[in-house]
């Protein structure tokens, strides 16, 4: 919601002639990425992470949180393993491991390492990369 909010002032300020940059500065966005295996997993991993910024470029990162329980009793959620931040340009890479253990279908334990990568940019924008480790 914001992202529109942030487009539409830039748009209005740009139709009535006025700077873009002035537009909407010190504007906060919100994201929540998930990671997941083929064929579905017996449990959840999101990354959720929070912005600021404006014209002049990202103000602020929050430590990212993660959320993370098993769906299915196969699985344990075992907790995080390493979350961090860090600059990348004018951009910033938020990122996360956790470790559940699962057992297969013999009973066997093995370790299942759920990862998320989100470069959350100046403008509201975020890219996102993902994977499973061990699964």
């Amino acid at each position: 919601m914001n992202r529109s909010l942030v487009a539409c002032t830039a748009l209005t300020a740009a139709l009535c002639g006025a700077p873009v940059a002035t537009a909407a500065p010190g504007t906060c966005w919100e994201t929540t990425a998930t990671a997941a295996a083929e064929g579905g997993v017996p449990w959840e991993y999101l990354h959720r992470v929070k912005w600021c910024g404006g014209p002049a470029g990202i103000t602020s990162v929050s430590p990212p949180t993660v959320q993370a329980r098993p769906t299915d009793p196969t699985c344990e959620w075992r907790g995080v393993r390493e979350t961090g931040t860090s600059r990348a340009g004018d951009s910033w890479e938020s990122f996360s491991t956790g470790e559940f253990t699962c057992r297969d279908a013999a009973g066997e334990p093995h370790q299942v390492n759920p990862w998320v990568v989100v470069v959350v940019h100046p403008d509201g924008s975020h890219d996102v990369d993902r994977g499973v480790a061990g699964a």
